[in-house]
């Protein structure tokens, strides 16, 4: 296995570096609003990790036959293992092309959550 995938004890000792388990992501994301599943919704985890929630958020927007899937889907984590490994996780279900390589690198960032301004480059998010 990759070593980006694979999580040492001493990485989770020193960084505090626990992933959700699918089954308990899904049943997080089955508490949202049904508002939040409309077409065009956006998506943000601030502390994306390895993609866990973005992943499962990319495939109910599929299922629900949504236009927009990965412009609508934006993360940040602090680690860039992390933020490679959500990328590539991402792109193993929407098709790794140019397009959706761009999509991701700008809506999918290495940047520290607690301080970042969330413009992702664009404008988007700034207030």
């Amino acid at each position: 296995m990759n070593e980006t995938l694979t999580r040492s004890k001493e990485r989770i000792s020193k960084l505090g570096e626990v992933f959700t388990p699918t089954e308990l992501v899904l049943e997080m994301l089955d508490e949202l609003p049904v508002e939040m599943w409309e077409d065009g919704k956006t998506f943000l985890d601030p502390t994306c990790g390895n993609g866990q929630f973005l992943v499962q958020v990319l495939k109910r927007k599929i299922v629900l036959g949504h236009k927009e899937t990965l412009s609508t889907i934006y993360g940040a984590d602090i680690m860039q293992d992390n933020v490679d490994e959500c990328k590539e996780r991402l792109l193993s279900i929407s098709g790794n092309t140019k397009a959706n390589r761009k999509i991701l690198n700008t809506n999918i960032v290495c940047e520290d959550g607690l301080v970042y301004d969330y413009s992702f480059g664009t404008g988007l998010f700034e207030w």
